[in-house]
């Protein structure tokens, strides 16, 4: 009998694109669409999703004139490769991945971390490994073509909610048009960028833990025995990351044995740290579970969160107890380093005549 025909390809898992710019030519260890996440629908048991490392997104997009909350491409580990359809301007942040793109007549120029790249038809944008952090992310002027679901764009991998990873053959879009890239580098950049020898130190600001919800110990303030949970998860010393982290959570072990346990279930969000009877440290991250019973006795400071979701494995966390108000000025500290990367957009050029000229580190770089 006949050989059985090979079965036809699975379709893209995203939509064919109004205007094509970036073809998949390797998604990488785990690359994905996100956004700041879906805000209001915990309650409904879904959870938050989104960048992972916040800040990182804010930035990618600032350098290339978007909006904060733009989809963008979230590059886990690094290895992303897409390939240029039609002239466009990206911008790269988060952990330096090494970025260069091959141009159609075989040169290449560097992709630098944190500033704008400018891509023709025929260049190949490609990452390499992470050097100094967990993910990179990749904005595109005019932002991605995304389909929505509960009001964002994100992809949430664990719930099969929004789009998925990327696989070879996936065209991108662009969600509106643009005529000028913008100044080709941000002000300043919150993510350390030497690279030492050995696992990288994280100083993680936290606040001290809601309390057990079934003890009569509430009201205004901080419980005294939630200020002691806090002060003995500080004192336990660094936490190492292990490699059970993902975009659920990440976990960490400390060298002094930390007393876990349940308690009853309340809502549960990004950076909270919990304690199972393990005495492990689980730290909350984009993807978390949206209620939780395990003994709660810190909660990362959002303007911190960012470390978490760059953490590799073997990175240390060093804890350091903060307040409320502390921890409210170092978010909008944070907010306005993204702010002095907005003001850097200056230069009006159009994208036509962009793809007239290859080299955009020469023409383009030093002007004011």
């Amino acid at each position: 009998a006949a050989a059985a025909a090979p079965p036809p390809p699975p379709p893209p898992l995203l939509p064919a694109p109004r205007d094509p710019v970036l073809e998949v030519a390797a998604g990488g260890v785990q690359s994905s669409l996100q956004d700041l996440g879906r805000v209001g629908h915990a309650r409904h048991g879904v959870s938050r999703s989104g960048a992972a490392d916040e800040h990182a997104l804010r930035v990618a997009n600032a350098v290339v004139g978007n909006a904060p909350g733009t989809p963008a491409l979230e590059v886990a580990a690094g290895g992303l490769r897409v390939k240029c359809v039609a002239p466009c301007a990206v911008g790269l942040a988060g952990a330096d991945c090494g970025g260069v793109v091959q141009r159609a007549d075989g040169s290449t120029v560097p992709a630098p971390v944190v500033a704008t790249t400018l891509l023709f038809p025929g260049d190949e944008l490609r990452l390499g490994p992470a050097k100094d952090g967990a993910r990179a992310y990749v904005s595109l002027a005019g932002g991605f073509d995304a389909p929505v679901a509960l009001g964002s764009a994100s992809s949430d991998l664990r719930a099969g909610l929004g789009g998925q990873t990327l696989q070879t053959g996936d065209v991108l879009g662009r969600a509106a048009s643009v005529d000028a890239p913008p100044r080709v580098r941000a002000a300043r950049d919150a993510h350390p960028r030497s690279e030492p020898p050995g696992p990288a130190t994280w100083s993680v600001r936290v606040l001290p833990g809601p309390g057990d919800p079934g003890s009569d110990d509430g009201g205004p303030g901080v419980s005294e025995k939630a200020a002691d949970a806090l002060a003995r998860l500080v004192a336990a010393g660094p936490l190492v990351v292990s490699p059970r982290s993902d975009r659920m959570a990440v976990v960490a072990a400390s060298s002094t044995a930390l007393e876990g346990g349940q308690q009853l279930s309340e809502a549960c969000a990004s950076g909270t740290i919990q304690l199972p009877p393990d005495g492990n440290p689980v730290i909350l991250l984009a993807e978390h579970q949206t209620t939780g019973g395990y003994v709660v006795p810190g909660v990362v400071a959002r303007a911190d969160l960012w470390k978490v979701g760059q953490a590799r494995p073997g990175d240390l966390f060093e804890l350091e107890a903060t307040t409320a108000d502390a921890a409210a000025a170092a978010l909008r500290e944070l907010r306005a380093a993204t702010l002095d990367v907005e003001r850097l957009v200056t230069e009006d050029v159009d994208l036509a005549t962009m793809a007239l000229g290859p080299n955009q580190m020469g023409e383009w770089e030093g002007r004011e």
